[in-house]
């Protein structure tokens, strides 16, 4: 600056650090100035640092050349922030306000931010946002309109001509669960695919009409993988939702061995009275499958209302196999024997 310059650290210290960050150093002439009205004293550009600030709460810390400027800020404030390590460029024309925790999301942010507001995010990364099993989100994953293409660092650009299928969530512009499902179905193996799309129904994000709506509309141009979905879709149309990773696994090892495909959720009453709902049930040979995962057992009232259930069950005549992630583990085959010895005629 031309003028002298001191760091304040007065008695309104606080108020400035909201927008210059501690140690910023400002005009003596400014420092000296009645600090009652902070609005008419403090530097021309104060306004563009708080209205950034709250923009970028919103985006993940981050936010773009253009937001800049429509805040009202010139390249000369983008080039002074820069310089005093107050903002970071994180993607061109992209920054982060310094200080701010670095994470996936934010790296995210600033990918759709580099690109504008046609982006989205997809695959892999959408399905992160939407807490699907086991989906890491880097590299980050988008998707833009054909001809938009551009090269990103850490970032896999798709481009798609449909991209209806579009929603806001966690200040994410993204595929939603439908799309997301459709457009992972040809990268992942078939299990986690099951695994992915029963927890989409599950949590009711998408739903088996939906999906075979769109899967219609999408999968009829090659999109790999699109037979796989449909089989699952096929499969829970006819047995019902499995209700946890550990009962989808359990449904694919029993499809596996050839067994008949029980019904999912089967309701035992007697007298009118609902007394059990079995994961897994075949009712004419009165047998069921359990999937025993660590909730079922994790406290001791837990523990005794699972034996009060299988007495109850065993008095009524049910034959009932506990499975265990474990035993999935150690031994499908083994599993899948004594479900079958007991289905024998």
């Amino acid at each position: 600056m031309d003028q002298e310059s001191v760091t304040y650290r007065g008695p309104h210290a606080r108020r400035i650090s909201r927008f210059t960050h501690s140690g910023l150093r400002l005009p003596a002439a400014v420092i000296h100035a009645d600090m009652r009205s902070l609005s008419d004293t403090y530097l021309p550009h104060e306004s563009v640092d708080l209205a950034i600030a709250r923009l970028a709460a919103r985006q993940h810390s981050t936010f773009s050349r253009e937001q800049v400027f429509a805040c009202g800020g010139t390249p000369t404030v983008i080039r002074n922030r820069l310089r005093r390590g107050l903002w970071i460029r994180v993607q061109p024309g992209v920054y982060r306000l310094a200080g701010a925790a670095v994470s996936w999301r934010q790296f995210a942010a600033a990918a759709l931010l580099a690109f504008g507001d046609t982006a989205a995010l997809c695959r892999h990364s959408a399905a992160a946002v939407l807490e699907l099993p086991d989906f890491r989100p880097l590299p980050v994953e988008i998707v833009v309109p054909r001809g938009r293409r551009k090269r990103l660092h850490g970032v896999r650009v798709h481009e798609s001509s449909d991209l209806m299928d579009i929603i806001v969530l966690h200040g994410f512009r993204m595929t939603n669960a439908t799309r997301t499902l459709i457009d992972v179905t040809g990268s992942i193996p078939p299990l986690k695919l099951e695994i992915a799309t029963d927890d989409a129904l599950r949590r009711r994000l998408t739903s088996l009409k939906r999906l075979r709506r769109r899967l219609d509309a999408l999968g009829g141009s090659g999109r790999p993988g699109t037979r796989t979905l449909r089989g699952v879709l096929d499969e829970r149309n006819a047995t019902g939702i499995p209700q946890s990773p550990l009962e989808t696994r359990t449904l694919a090892t029993i499809r596996a061995a050839g067994i008949a495909l029980p019904i999912c959720q089967y309701e035992v009453q007697h007298n009118g009275t609902l007394l059990a709902v079995l994961d897994f049930a075949w009712p004419s040979r009165m047998v069921a499958v359990e999937a025993d995962g660590y909730a079922v057992h994790s406290d001791k009232r837990s523990f005794e209302n699972d034996r009060r259930r299988h007495r109850i069950l065993t008095a009524l005549g049910w034959r009932v196999v506990s499975v265990t992630s474990k035993d999935l583990d150690m031994s499908q085959g083994s599993v899948a024997a004594q479900i079958g010895d007991l289905l024998a005629p």
